[in-house]
């Protein structure tokens, strides 16, 4: 092995980047190794254990955004003027919990065909729905705090005759309710609760009308 003299810390070499061998030998000289080469090799190894670990964040983070919220765009006037056509919105899945009533929730028409409409919940599991003259009855009695319908109800549509919902069924109207195809409708009726996508809970777009949705 090549001596080497102490390193001259006036270089930017100290001396723990050597490795002391021999503190004692006959000639009273110290050796010492370089290892220099090995602590120029140490920032590219915690560089990419540092991508590594932001890979993973990444990842674990867009899985819990995936289990947890999605997002849709409003198409059409059914929900004015609370959402308004064209709004992209975000929605928070009912994980923990279940669709209380008036909530605003994005309902799947038609998987197959990707059909999803946005709604307000006005009928709730076991609960019978009614709508006569223009107003909604729960139970046999005046909906009173429904102050959610932006226009009248000019057609009852199948609530016409009372609907008893089933242990996991929603009844769900438009704002817009002289418009809305919601569930007056015999073609979309009551709604199931593996129907239910999730609660819009932000409008993320157009940027005029960013933030919460109450």
């Amino acid at each position: 092995m090549k001596n080497k003299k102490k390193p001259n810390e006036q270089n930017g070499i100290k001396e723990q980047d050597f490795k002391y061998l021999d503190e004692e030998n006959a000639n009273g000289i110290t050796f010492y190794e370089d290892r220099t080469d090995a602590i120029k090799h140490k920032p590219v190894y915690y560089a990419l254990i540092g991508v590594l670990y932001a890979v993973i964040l990444l990842l674990v983070v867009g899985l819990i955004l995936k289990i947890f919220f999605s997002s849709a765009t409003v198409d059409g006037e059914s929900m004015d003027p609370v959402l308004q056509d064209g709004d992209m919105v975000i929605t928070s899945h009912y994980i923990f919990s279940s669709p209380k009533r008036y909530d605003i929730v994005v309902v799947t028409i038609d998987r197959a065909e990707g059909l999803n409409y946005v709604k307000r919940v006005i009928g709730l599991p076991g609960e019978t729905i009614q709508i006569k003259d223009g107003k909604v009855y729960i139970n046999g009695e005046l909906l009173e705090d429904d102050t959610y319908g932006s226009t009248p109800i000019l057609d009852a549509g199948i609530a016409t005759e009372p609907i008893t919902l089933g242990e996991k069924e929603y009844f769900v109207l438009g704002d817009n309710r002289s418009v809305s195809q919601d569930s007056r409708k015999e073609e979309i009726g009551v709604i199931a609760r593996g129907q239910i996508r999730g609660k819009v809970v932000f409008r993320i777009g157009p940027f005029k009308r960013f933030g919460g949705i109450k």
